[in-house]
Protein backbone atom coordinates (compact mmCIF):
# COMPACT_ATOMS: atom_id res chain seq x y z
CA UNK A 1 0.00 0.00 0.00
CA UNK A 2 2.95 2.47 0.74
CA UNK A 3 4.37 1.54 -2.11
CA UNK A 4 1.78 2.52 -4.07
CA UNK A 5 1.58 5.65 -2.72
CA UNK A 6 5.13 6.07 -2.71
CA UNK A 7 5.15 5.46 -6.79
CA UNK A 8 2.01 7.67 -7.20
CA UNK A 9 3.60 10.57 -5.40
CA UNK A 10 6.84 10.38 -8.04
CA UNK A 11 4.80 9.55 -10.93
CA UNK A 12 2.92 13.47 -9.97
CA UNK A 13 6.37 15.14 -9.16
CA UNK A 14 7.22 14.09 -12.71
CA UNK A 15 4.33 15.08 -14.38
CA UNK A 16 4.30 18.65 -12.32
CA UNK A 17 8.51 19.17 -13.51
CA UNK A 18 7.19 18.24 -16.86
CA UNK A 19 4.65 21.11 -17.03
CA UNK A 20 6.99 23.17 -15.47
CA UNK A 21 9.63 22.76 -18.07
CA UNK A 22 7.04 22.85 -21.07
CA UNK A 23 5.85 26.10 -20.65
CA UNK A 24 5.77 27.73 -23.72
CA UNK A 25 6.52 31.62 -24.36
CA UNK A 26 3.17 31.92 -26.09
CA UNK A 27 1.80 30.50 -22.85
CA UNK A 28 3.98 32.98 -20.25
CA UNK A 29 2.55 35.71 -22.96
CA UNK A 30 -1.17 34.48 -22.73
CA UNK A 31 -0.81 34.49 -18.59
CA UNK A 32 0.42 37.76 -18.69
CA UNK A 33 -2.29 38.95 -20.51
CA UNK A 34 -4.55 37.91 -18.03
CA UNK A 35 -2.73 39.37 -15.29
CA UNK A 36 -2.80 42.76 -17.38
CA UNK A 37 -6.47 42.43 -17.36
CA UNK A 38 -6.41 42.23 -13.96
CA UNK A 39 -4.32 45.49 -13.20
CA UNK A 40 -6.24 47.23 -15.57
CA UNK A 41 -8.81 47.04 -12.97
CA UNK A 42 -7.05 47.72 -10.04
CA UNK A 43 -6.12 51.24 -12.07
CA UNK A 44 -10.06 51.55 -12.99
CA UNK A 45 -10.59 50.91 -9.33
CA UNK A 46 -8.33 53.42 -8.26
CA UNK A 47 -6.59 50.67 -5.96
CA UNK A 48 -2.87 52.75 -4.99
CA UNK A 49 -1.46 49.06 -4.29
CA UNK A 50 -1.75 45.74 -6.26
CA UNK A 51 -3.60 43.09 -4.15
CA UNK A 52 -1.81 39.97 -2.74
CA UNK A 53 -3.71 37.38 -4.94
CA UNK A 54 -2.83 39.04 -7.92
CA UNK A 55 1.21 40.16 -6.96
CA UNK A 56 1.99 36.93 -6.78
CA UNK A 57 0.78 36.01 -9.92
CA UNK A 58 3.01 38.49 -11.32
CA UNK A 59 6.04 37.57 -9.57
CA UNK A 60 6.24 33.78 -10.66
CA UNK A 61 5.31 35.37 -14.00
CA UNK A 62 8.29 37.68 -13.76
CA UNK A 63 10.46 34.71 -12.41
CA UNK A 64 9.86 32.66 -15.60
CA UNK A 65 10.66 35.20 -17.85
CA UNK A 66 13.93 36.42 -16.36
CA UNK A 67 15.38 37.57 -13.24
CA UNK A 68 15.99 41.54 -13.89
CA UNK A 69 11.97 41.56 -13.54
CA UNK A 70 11.76 39.85 -10.82
CA UNK A 71 14.34 42.63 -9.58
CA UNK A 72 12.29 45.08 -10.41
CA UNK A 73 9.41 44.07 -9.08
CA UNK A 74 10.67 43.62 -5.58
CA UNK A 75 10.14 47.09 -4.08
CA UNK A 76 7.30 48.13 -6.56
CA UNK A 77 3.68 47.79 -5.89
CA UNK A 78 1.35 50.35 -7.69
CA UNK A 79 -0.54 49.11 -10.33
CA UNK A 80 0.86 51.00 -13.35
CA UNK A 81 4.51 50.66 -12.46
CA UNK A 82 3.66 46.79 -12.07
CA UNK A 83 1.93 47.21 -15.64
CA UNK A 84 4.89 48.63 -17.07
CA UNK A 85 7.35 45.81 -15.90
CA UNK A 86 4.92 43.66 -16.92
CA UNK A 87 4.62 44.80 -20.51
CA UNK A 88 8.48 44.79 -20.80
CA UNK A 89 8.47 41.32 -19.75
CA UNK A 90 5.80 40.31 -22.54
CA UNK A 91 7.58 41.81 -25.07
CA UNK A 92 10.69 39.87 -24.54
CA UNK A 93 8.66 36.96 -24.60
CA UNK A 94 6.92 37.55 -27.87
CA UNK A 95 10.84 38.14 -29.15
CA UNK A 96 11.78 34.63 -28.14
CA UNK A 97 8.54 33.24 -29.51
CA UNK A 98 9.43 34.88 -32.48
CA UNK A 99 13.44 33.65 -32.25
CA UNK A 100 11.52 30.33 -32.22
CA UNK A 101 9.54 30.29 -34.65
CA UNK A 102 12.14 31.50 -37.19
CA UNK A 103 14.07 29.09 -36.32
CA UNK A 104 11.67 26.23 -37.02
CA UNK A 105 10.91 27.41 -40.13
CA UNK A 106 12.22 25.69 -43.69
CA UNK A 107 12.50 27.62 -46.99
CA UNK A 108 11.51 24.87 -49.84
CA UNK A 109 13.08 26.90 -52.88
CA UNK A 110 10.41 26.23 -55.90
CA UNK A 111 12.70 27.38 -58.32
CA UNK A 112 16.66 26.83 -58.58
Amino acid sequence: MLQKTREEQKRYLLMLQKRMQARTPRAIIRDIDEVLDLLEECVLNEMVYVPGWILNRVIKLASEVGPEFSEQLRSERRPLQVMDILLAAQGQMMQKNAAQKSKKTVIIRLFD
